[in-house]
């Protein structure tokens, strides 16, 4: 904060008017203004806004100059990356904790739906998530642009997608149909004979892949996104797509790329040692659709699932074979939700590869057992760096072999948003909450560790329990730890 600024917070009362008049000339030149420098480095000079480099977050709370403000928390910004209704509560309780009435408030991916920004208390806030700017990319297995998409989106299901991974989960199916196609033969009594290890090793060969997320390329441990994020400024509940268009910061990541020759293996693909799935004339191929499909954050998996089933339609048949998705799995966003779906797919031996889980949580508990049992999974919304890697050649805690996402890794989305504050709003001190779940206490953590890195504080990071409706508390302890 500058001096001129920290001078206005001082209370009138206390200092007598020649003397304030004297530190208020010294500290601001006699003008108002000072000379402390401002850091703009890393801001995308195309995309900032006029809110670009605020020092003390007056937007979000009380003006800076109200004669009734209470002293001033040293933390400057606060990063909840969290699922609703824990994020809804949190937004609606920050400002009733002393010290909080200046600090800007930051969301994730997991917020980031048309239901959250529609609420009054998520106005004023910055997002980060996929950043959804996709121009003329193309999907290259089905030819569809993300305006073609979109257009027929629309006509499917008389809305826009509520959520930000739609692309993400297109790529993902025409990816996997892909795969299923260069690992399949038919054979002479007309069967499809689908080869599981060969599934994986189109996704492990992947390079350079056309999609309407950008270009995919699939890195040692699954990471094949295309790496983009985007930064949000959410100014107006009744104008969210406005808002959603509102991207103050980009950011590109590198997971994903490799630097090795494309491979082009002789097809079919596979060696047999994962088994085969035949599929008799008059039967169709089994994929599934594993989201979170009830409960407040069933927006992110109903567009994940609809973006799925059109891609499946798209693509068409594999071989002469039509692709059956079967009816939408719920993860409920949680280990025990996918646990209980992975069990309910791999009963059925005929099912290939799953799209899927929306959320990293789930995936940890469905990712062994379905990979266990040969079935290729691909998510389009986990971003947990713990299922895939630590982008320096370690894998993940919960890496599991044939495990893939077209989403982007975490730690790069930590770092967008550390970059951000840091360097473009201009914001040293800073706090965190998460609720204990993989993506969110990843997420949090890849914030905080970036933040460090670029020379911030990070005042404390708190967790929270899923089901808890009372924030007070741990905004409280944050504020007393600043």
């Amino acid at each position: 904060m500058s001096r001129c600024k920290l001078l206005l917070r001082i209370p009138m009362t206390v200092l007598s008017p020649l003397l304030t008049m004297a530190l208020f000339a010294a500290a601001c030149n006699g003008d108002g203004t000072d000379d402390t420098p401002t850091d703009t480095v890393g801001q995308p000079a195309d995309t900032m806004t006029e809110d670009e480099s605020r020092e003390d977050g007056s937007e979000n709370g009380t003006s800076a100059g109200s004669d009734d403000m209470v002293e001033a928390t040293n933390i400057e910004a606060l990063f909840f990356p969290i699922f609703r209704p824990e994020g809804d509560l949190i937004a609606e309780q920050v400002r009733e904790v002393s010290g909080f009435e200046n600090t800007v408030l930051l969301g994730a991916d997991g917020l980031l739906s048309d239901d959250f920004l529609a609420l009054p208390q998520s106005e004023g806030m910055y997002f980060s998530g996929p950043d959804l700017r996709y121009g003329s990319n193309t999907n290259e297995a089905t030819g569809k642009t993300p305006e073609a998409f979109l257009v027929n989106y629309e006509r499917f299901y008389d809305e826009s997608p509520s959520a930000g991974f739609w692309g993400h989960s297109y790529d993902a199916t025409t990816i996997l149909l892909d795969a299923i196609e260069a690992a399949s033969t038919v054979d002479g009594d007309q069967r499809l004979v689908i080869d599981r290890a060969g599934v994986r090793q189109y996704f492990d060969e992947l390079r350079n892949y056309s999609g309407i997320t950008g270009s995919l390329s699939c890195d040692t441990f699954g990471d094949c996104g295309a790496q983009k994020i985007a930064i949000i400024h959410h100014t107006d509940s009744n104008d969210v797509s406005a808002s959603k268009d509102n991207v103050n910061y980009e950011f590109a990541g590198n997971a994903g790329v490799r630097s090795d020759d494309a491979i082009q293996s002789e097809l079919p693909l596979g060696d047999g040692s994962l088994g085969v799935v035949v599929v008799v004339p008059g039967e169709a191929i089994q994929i599934r659709s594993l989201q979170i499909i009830s409960g407040d954050n069933a927006p992110l998996g109903l567009t994940n699932e609809r973006a799925i089933r059109m891609a499946v339609e798209d693509f068409g048949e594999i071989r002469g074979f039509e692709v059956e998705v079967g009816p939408g799995l719920d993860d409920l966003c949680s280990a025990d939700g996918g646990q209980a779906a992975a069990q309910t797919i791999v009963a059925d031996e005929r099912v290939v590869g799953v799209i899927g889980t929306s959320c990293s949580g789930a995936a940890v508990a469905a990712a062994p057992l379905l990979t266990e049992a040969g079935i290729t999974m691909v998510s389009s919304s986990n971003t947990s760096p713990s299922l895939t890697s630590d982008l320096k050649g370690n894998p993940g805690e919960n890496y599991t072999r044939g495990y893939y996402r077209t989403a982007h890794n975490d730690l790069f989305q930590g770092e967008a948003m550390a970059r951000f504050v840091y360097e473009s709003l201009n914001l040293k001190t800073a706090a965190a909450i998460h609720d204990g779940d993989p993506y969110t206490q990843g997420l949090a953590e890849a914030f905080a560790n970036a933040y460090r890195d670029l020379g911030g504080e990070i005042v404390q990071i708190e967790g929270i329990s899923k089901g808890d409706t009372d924030m007070v508390p741990v905004l409280t302890s944050i504020a007393a730890a600043s």
